[in-house]
């Protein structure tokens, strides 16, 4: 049984991605009875297993609900139902946020959220600028949602999506929390941790949080400015060519 994972590798960091993906994966397969194999397919830049034994099918289930796996075609996709989605290409310009949901076949094909579904969802209703929800909310590439199928068109090969209930909630959460965050992608667990430590912010961290390989929200104690946070790991972020971002408090 051959599966995707919606986990997207970076094609200058593949090596680390795929070692750190073989240890979390490992743990998920401990005394099962399963033979599984990453592939090494340098053409995608997501996450594909080979899997084989009696209990493969448990083993499925485990990796869906860590990783959730990527639909073959749009046809499997239906209304209605939720997946999960990457942010891709935030900075293009126009109808809302593409989201990467795993589809290659017969050619890749992204999700759109659109613009008047975010901002019915996460900004009131306001007619305020894509540009503006995107800093709130850290919309920023590599950053997974859950989203929900509002709309297809197998045809013409279109996706339309919005946010799940939860996804909302936890976005909400962001912005009303008294705990603030700071959002690092491109990066890999080893480097967030040696960013840390280098910086000496240890004793400013409550958590962090992995949201995908290469996806994670540094949680920081209570009082602790994620601004303050993000200036002393600046210089370190051109080092390990990554990207942080904190979201924008609203008025």
């Amino acid at each position: 049984m051959q599966v995707t994972l919606i986990e997207k590798i970076l094609s200058g960091k593949r090596d680390e991605a795929l070692q750190q993906a073989q240890n979390e994966i490992s743990s998920l397969a401990k005394d099962l009875k399963v033979d599984y194999q990453i592939l090494q397919n340098m053409k995608d830049d997501l996450l594909h297993l080979n899997l084989e034994g009696d209990d493969s099918n448990i083993f499925f289930t485990l990796l869906e609900k860590r990783y959730e796996i990527a639909p073959s075609t749009i046809f499997q996709l239906r209304k209605n139902h939720y997946y999960k989605g990457i942010i891709v290409e935030s900075g293009r310009v126009g109808y809302g946020l593409y989201l990467d949901i795993g589809l290659r076949q017969p050619k890749r094909i992204d999700a759109l959220l659109p613009l008047n579904t975010l901002r019915v969802q996460v900004a009131d209703g306001k007619k305020g600028p894509l540009r503006e929800i995107i800093n709130r909310y850290c919309f920023h590439d590599y950053i997974p949602l859950h989203i929900r199928v509002m709309d297809l068109d197998y045809e013409k090969s279109r996706i339309w999506v919005e946010l799940s209930e939860d996804q909302i909630t936890d976005l909400k959460s962001v912005v009303s929390n008294p705990l603030q965050r700071i959002f690092v992608v491109q990066a890999s667990k080893r480097e967030v941790e040696q960013i840390i430590r280098k910086a000496k912010i240890d004793n400013a961290i409550v958590t962090v949080r992995s949201l995908g390989i290469f996806a994670y929200a540094i949680i920081l104690k209570l009082g602790v400015k994620a601004a303050s946070i993000l200036r002393k790991i600046d210089p370190l972020l051109k080092q390990y060519k990554i990207q942080a971002y904190i979201p924008a408090i609203p008025d």
